[in-house]
């Protein structure tokens, strides 16, 4: 029984290596262990003219490693290194160099298989992977075009606190163009709330026909006005009741007729919801079609990056939600350089982490992805 799980684990351990290959040697060759790792961020920071003392501006400073902490000679004030920056709070500096060292070589691998290689917890690798993609999605962007986040629907396939309950993560993408269509027979029309039946001009009775389309017209009025109304999300009966002018019995006949129709489903808590994402099936041009609604023209470069980008994400990431979609653009943008980097104290990506503040949890859990978002148009290569 150990033998076999000793055997998967060096097996999961060699896939890993010879993803990373040549690239990785060289980062242990360079920084085997944490000591090195600090004396490199010492390095950079001096030769940025970023340490001083806060106290008394002395650049007299003698640095700990062990404590990663530096100590004025002046003042004797003792300032942590990695106080104000991106690593705020780090105990462990070489899974963060790590990460940039790999993401700057071009090498993306999946926060699990990155904690597999680091020994730390996958909590703790997906936080380093968002708090570098925060600080790449805040530097400015060369060659980006505005991207629409319908574009990547085929990669939405993970929850997160935007997602509606008992809803496909998909459903977090706002189309409500799509949400106001009926589908009968193959074709499909736009519900304008507007839709009301005409005033009859005539003093006439009406006839028993024309009782019926009256009828009918209201209630096509009131099934218009309540699937606006979900559109901006799951409503129950009170509430559909508490924004509508409606009477009571024709909200419940437009309900009836809605559900009959496929076009809203009733939901746990009373609740009701539009049914355009239930159940998901994704099919190769469901992006295409998505941005043909949003009556955008997608170029072929753009195309082509987002192609290669949904591509990656399959295969490292198996999927990510539309809340992070913004986020995860940031692989695009690396490496910086396209040269090969023989020092990490040379890399942009750690420049920016040592003038940066510290991102937080809560502004990773807080972050929605915009509508519309800076997308690089060069696809990056994808690893396998």
């Amino acid at each position: 029984m150990t033998g076999r799980v000793l055997d998967g684990h060096d097996k999961r351990l060699q896939k890993i290596l010879d993803k990373v290959g040549v690239v990785w040697e060289e980062f242990c060759s360079i920084y085997p262990d944490e000591g090195a790792c600090w004396f490199a961020l010492f390095d950079a920071l001096t030769a940025n003219n970023a340490l001083f003392c806060r106290s008394c501006n002395s650049r007299a400073l003698q640095f700990s490693p062990l404590s990663r902490s530096t100590r004025c000679e002046s003042c004797c004030r003792v300032t942590w290194l990695t106080a104000g920056t991106v690593f705020h709070g780090a105990r462990k500096l070489r899974p963060w160099m790590a990460a940039i060292w790999l993401f700057e070589h071009d090498i993306k691998i999946s926060s699990s298989g990155f904690s597999f290689l680091l020994q730390i917890a996958q909590s703790s690798a997906l936080n380093m992977y968002k708090s570098l993609f925060f600080v790449v999605n805040s530097e400015g962007k060369q060659n980006a075009t505005q991207a629409s986040s319908s574009l990547f629907l085929q990669i939405f396939n993970k929850r997160s606190l935007e997602t509606l309950s008992w809803q496909h993560p998909v459903t977090e993408e706002p189309l409500p163009d799509r949400n106001l269509q009926t589908s009968n027979g193959g074709a499909s029309r736009a519900i304008e709330p507007s839709e009301s039946p005409q005033p009859k001009t005539n003093s006439a009775p009406p006839t028993s026909a024309s009782k019926q389309e009256a009828s009918e017209g209201s209630v096509n009025a009131v099934g218009a006005a309540i699937l606006e109304l979900l559109t901006g999300g799951e409503k129950t009966f009170d509430e559909i009741c508490r924004h509508n002018d409606f009477k009571t019995a024709e909200i419940n006949v437009a309900l009836t007729l809605l559900e009959l129709d496929s076009k809203i489903v009733s939901l746990v808590g009373g609740k009701f919801g539009l049914a355009c994402g239930e159940p998901f099936r994704w099919s190769p041009n469901s992006s295409e079609t998505a941005h043909k609604e949003s009556g955008s023209s997608l170029s072929a470069d753009l195309q082509q990056s987002v192609d290669s980008f949904c591509q990656l994400i399959k295969q490292e990431f198996h999927g990510i939600s539309r809340k992070t979609v913004a986020l995860y653009a940031a692989l695009t943008q690396l490496p910086f350089s396209c040269e090969k980097l023989e020092k990490i104290t040379s890399s942009r990506l750690l420049g920016a982490c040592l003038f940066r503040e510290p991102v937080g949890k809560d502004k990773i859990r807080l972050f929605v992805s915009p509508q519309f978002f800076p997308f690089v148009s060069e696809p990056a290569p994808v690893h396998i």
